[in-house]
């Protein structure tokens, strides 16, 4: 029996479908079958009862399940505590996106290092994707992302919000506009992110719902900058937090909505077991900052 099996069987166990945990594994639906069925013949006992439509946990999976669940904690706090023993126990790993560098970092770090000076702080760019399979895999111990984050085994703490505002070309028949309406973006073509901007794509989704509007989306960016510009190429309007006033391409301009304008989160993400010591203290003195209100970050930065 290898950590894998009880990876993939957990990976089942909690999603109740091969193929859904199979896409969470990274790995065929066919393989995945295949290394419950060595599994469970390990053992000696059904882990699931399945059939075409459903997939239910056996009395004897019900309780490996506690027992696998425990053994991974077990494992993954032993990793973060030998690294932790090593030379680098006072260095905290933090993966960002480039909206906490730019609206909250220059606030916040200057702060927190005056509240724990002995902690050193190891940055890096990453998406909000790359960010939780990083924390999933202890490569990095904290992280500033766009929520919903939907993983019992990470804590959260809400940092900041802010609004959504269309960029435009500033050639486009709206830029005369000082406020854009939702009845102006009924009929404009919107430019869409990937699934590797999944934060932003849940905030401007459920906005729409919120109005009843099927939105038209046309391409879909990866990142900040190939969505800008697709904007500046006049493919179609944006839609981007306002921190993204701040590193604007030229021949671009923003125009807030007029009223119940989409707004996004930024959230500080961890491990909810197995935090080292410096990650504990960096963890805290970010949250007490945030409950004391003392972060005082821009939400409308100007164009």
């Amino acid at each position: 029996m290898e950590l894998r099996h009880l990876r993939y069987f957990l990976a089942v166990a909690d999603a109740l479908n091969f193929t859904r945990a199979a896409e969470r594994q990274h790995t065929s639906q066919p393989s995945l079958s295949q290394q419950i069925r060595a599994l469970e013949s390990e053992i000696g006992r059904k882990l699931f009862v399945r059939n075409s439509r459903s997939v239910k946990l056996t009395p004897a999976g019900v309780t490996f399940a506690e027992y696998a669940r425990r053994t991974l904690e077990i494992i993954d706090e032993g990793v973060v505590a030998a690294r932790a023993g090593g030379d680098e126990a006072n260095v905290v790993r933090i993966g960002f996106l480039i909206a906490a560098e730019i609206a909250l970092f220059p606030t916040l770090l200057p702060q927190v290092r005056a509240r724990v000076p002995r902690i050193d702080l190891s940055l890096s760019s990453m998406s909000s994707r790359q960010q939780l399979a990083a924390l999933r895999a202890h490569t990095i111990d904290v992280a500033f992302m766009r929520p919903p984050i939907n993983d019992p085994r990470i804590t959260t703490v809400s940092i900041f919000e802010e609004e959504i505002n269309v960029i435009l070309s500033r050639d486009h028949p709206l830029i005369g506009k000082t406020f854009i309406s939702i009845e102006d973006l009924r009929t404009e073509k919107i430019i869409g992110v990937t699934d590797n901007v999944p934060g932003l794509d849940h905030a401007v989704t459920q906005w729409f719902a919120r109005h009843d509007m099927k939105p038209q989306i046309v391409e879909h960016a990866d990142n900040v900058i190939e969505y800008m510009s697709m904007a500046r190429l006049g493919i179609g309007v944006g839609l981007l937090p306002t921190f993204a006033n701040h590193i604007l391409l030229d021949g671009l301009e923003t125009r807030p909505i007029a009223v119940s304008a989409p707004r996004i989160g930024m959230v500080m993400a961890f491990a909810a077991r197995g935090l080292s010591a410096a990650a504990h203290q960096f963890v805290d003195a970010v949250s007490a900052l945030v409950a004391d209100g003392r972060l005082n970050i821009s939400r409308r930065p100007a164009s």
